[in-house]
C-alpha cells in the first residue's frame, strides 16, 4: 500500500508538472500571436502608405514615421533586426525624390514584405508548434489521468 501511495502522489505531481507547462507553452503562443498580429498589421499599414506615395497621395515624412513606429514595435517584440534593411533603405531614400523613383519604391515594398514574410512564417511555425503541444499534453494528461485512476483503485482495494 505504501508503494501505491507513493506512486500515486508521484503521478499527481507529474500530472501537475504537466499542467505547468501547458500552461507557460499557452501563454507563449499567445504572446506570439500578439507579435504576429502587430507586426503583419504595421506591416499592412506601412504598405497602404507607401502605395499612397507612389500614387503622389502621401509624403515620406508619413511613411518614414510609420516605420519609425513599426521599428519601436520591432524593438518591443525583438524582432528588430528584420527591419535594419527597411531603415537602411529609409535613410537612403530621405535624400530622394521618391515620389517619382519607382525602383526605390519597389524596393522599400519588397523590405517590408520580406518582413510580413518572416513573421509570418515564424507564426506558421509556432502555431505547428502549438498544435503538437497541445496534442502531447492531451495524450499525457490522459495516460497520467489513467495512471491516478487505477492507483487510486488499488489504493482503495487495499484498505
Amino acid at each position: 500500500m505504501a508503494v501505491t501511495k507513493k506512486q500515486l502522489g508521484e503521478n499527481r505531481n507529474l500530472l501537475a508538472q504537466v499542467e505547468e507547462t501547458r500552461r507557460r507553452e499557452a501563454y507563449a503562443f499567445e504572446t506570439a500571436t500578439e507579435v504576429y498580429t502587430l507586426g503583419s498589421r504595421a506591416v499592412d499599414e506601412a504598405l497602404v502608405i507607401l502605395e499612397e506615395i507612389w500614387a503622389g497621395e502621401a509624403s515620406f515624412v508619413q511613411l518614414t514615421r510609420h516605420v519609425n513606429g513599426m521599428f519601436k514595435t520591432a524593438c518591443k517584440i525583438r524582432k528588430a533586426h528584420y527591419m535594419t534593411n527597411v531603415m537602411s533603405a529609409l535613410a537612403q531614400l530621405a535624400s530622394k525624390d521618391i515620389q517619382g523613383d519607382e525602383a526605390i519604391l519597389e524596393r522599400v515594398k519588397n523590405m517590408l514584405t520580406n518582413f510580413r514574410e518572416k513573421i509570418e512564417g515564424e507564426f506558421q511555425a509556432a502555431a505547428a508548434a502549438e498544435a503538437a503541444a497541445i496534442d502531447a499534453y492531451n495524450a499525457e494528461k490522459a495516460r497520467l489521468e489513467a495512471a491516478i485512476e487505477h492507483l487510486s483503485t488499488q489504493r482503495d482495494q487495499l484498505k
